[in-house]
């Protein structure tokens, strides 16, 4: 299950109609603090979860007929449905050889005729589009029910690593604990156990319902002389399995010391925390079966730069069995970012929060590159980027537009550039005075840092020079 296509409406600082096409099963949401990045992830959890008590979710400036709305696509396997899922049959549509399902989650209250009975839609009720009636409807009642389609696990900057640590069927280690222990809960040696339970606390003469024999008797005799003939008497069954499970803890030995997780430092806590998301690329299975998508917010925090790089190379290998959202201010998380198979979104607020794809701001023939992630997400202009960017501007002169010429000489005779002074050093350690663009003595201060000769590299001229490049290259493509 994933979510190709999310439509957002006056969420929190995403004011206004967003629309974003995922088409990936691993997905970054990279930008600034207060960018939004955060939020696509909080629409997701409201429109899957519904809405937290007491927590605002509309936009501070919408007006009185604006309304929190947030729709999603999803694509999946909608084969063989069983019990209560077949109500979503009439929802689901195919296009060529894949099916879908919309869903919407709004804080608009409607009175809508749903099998011929008056159906009020609001914020409490996930909502499924019918195409046969054209209009969303509410197919289960319950949103328990839809959650056998999607299962979603959020780990959020401020994510107590508890929630992820905790042994609850619903949790992450709570998943995997509890495949790992139904074998056990199978085994004889479990068998004997039970056998051994019920003969202890029921069966034994010095039992523990033998024990209370008295109390009971003596409940019983009261209620026999008020209220009628009944007995009363006590039983001892096994908790259920799970309870067992649940009531776990987890202890980490260090250096010789072992004690429970819960009293370490967070880093560390953070840092096992996200090892047990990654146990799941081995264990995929658990991410078909149980329809997951992970929404991971700054999963680099409290990691070292080759952790990120560990961590990214596990979530490549899960995202081959369910989608995973990350959102992350690091170039350490984005190092093996692969334009096939990953989409990456810049988030920006100017003023208003706009979301876009890095491929429609793609500048460079090869990109999008990390540098120029860097720079549309985060402002940053690099030399690595003004290296790409003039060896994209090379490439086009010379190949696109078939001159057969060095770009300098486009930059003069083509654009007009005036060339200005500059002093080459030569390998035999002696200077000629050279004239070249300024475009052209960049590159140069770049690649040649050793050169004293003439005024040091300054930022701003990395700065404009990138813009500059990028204008030039913009107007080479259309």
């Amino acid at each position: 299950m994933k979510i190709k296509n999310l439509k957002v409406e006056n969420f929190k600082i995403l004011k206004g109609t967003h629309e974003i096409n995922f088409d990936s099963n691993l997905i970054f949401l990279v930008g600034e603090n207060n960018s939004g990045k955060s939020t696509i992830l909080e629409s997701i959890n409201y429109l899957v979860n519904g809405p937290e008590k007491d927590k605002k979710y509309k936009t501070n400036s919408a007006t009185t007929t604006e309304f929190v709305t947030v729709e999603a696509v999803l694509e999946g396997d909608f084969d063989n449905l069983v019990d209560d899922l077949k109500k979503y049959e009439p929802y689901i549509y195919a296009d060529g050889d894949k099916k879908f399902i919309k869903i919407k989650r709004s804080d608009k209250e409607e009175k809508i005729t749903q099998n011929k009975k008056e159906v009020t839609l609001d914020e409490s009720k996930i909502q499924a589009y019918n195409p046969t009636t054209q209009q969303f409807e509410n197919p289960a009642g319950k949103d328990t029910t839809f959650k056998n389609f999607l299962d979603t696990v959020f780990v959020w900057s401020d994510t107590l690593p508890s929630d992820i640590i905790d042994f609850g069927t619903t949790k992450i280690l709570g998943k995997l604990v509890n495949k790992y222990s139904k074998e056990f809960f199978a085994s004889d040696k479990y068998k004997e156990f039970q056998a051994t339970h019920e003969q202890i606390f029921h069966l034994d003469d010095d039992s523990l319902q033998k024990k209370l024999e008295g109390l009971s008797n003596s409940i019983t005799a009261i209620f026999k002389e008020q209220y009628g003939e009944a007995s009363v008497q006590f039983n001892f069954g096994l908790v259920d399995n799970a309870a067992y499970v649940k009531n776990g803890s987890l202890f980490v030995e260090e250096n010789g010391n072992k004690d429970d997780l819960i009293n370490k430092g967070s880093g560390m806590q953070r840092a096992i925390a996200l090892s047990i998301i990654q146990l799941f690329s081995n264990v995929g299975d658990i991410a078909s079966e149980n329809k997951l998508i992970f929404c991971i917010d700054e999963p680099e925090l409290n990691l070292h730069p080759k952790a990120q790089e560990k961590l990214l190379e596990a979530l490549i290998q899960i995202s081959s069995n369910l989608q995973i959202f990350v959102t992350s201010h690091s170039p350490y998380i984005l190092k093996k970012f692969s334009k096939l198979d990953h989409k990456v979104f810049i988030c920006k607020k100017n003023p208003n929060v706009v979301v876009s794809p890095i491929e429609d701001l793609s500048i460079v023939s090869w990109g999008p590159t990390l540098s120029e992630i860097d720079y549309f997400a985060y402002d940053i202009s690099s030399k690595e980027l003004y290296n790409e960017l003039f060896s994209c501007l090379e490439y086009l002169v010379e190949q696109d537009l078939k001159l057969k010429t060095k770009v300098e000489l486009y930059l003069t005779e083509t654009k007009k550039i005036t060339q200005i002074p500059y002093v080459r050093l030569k390998r035999d350690a002696t200077t000629v005075n050279e004239n070249w663009t300024h475009l052209s003595v960049i590159r140069h201060k770049i690649h040649h840092q050793e050169n004293t000769h003439n005024t040091a590299l300054a930022s701003a001229e990395i700065v404009s020079g990138v813009a500059e490049l990028i204008a030039l290259i913009s107007e080479l493509k259309t």
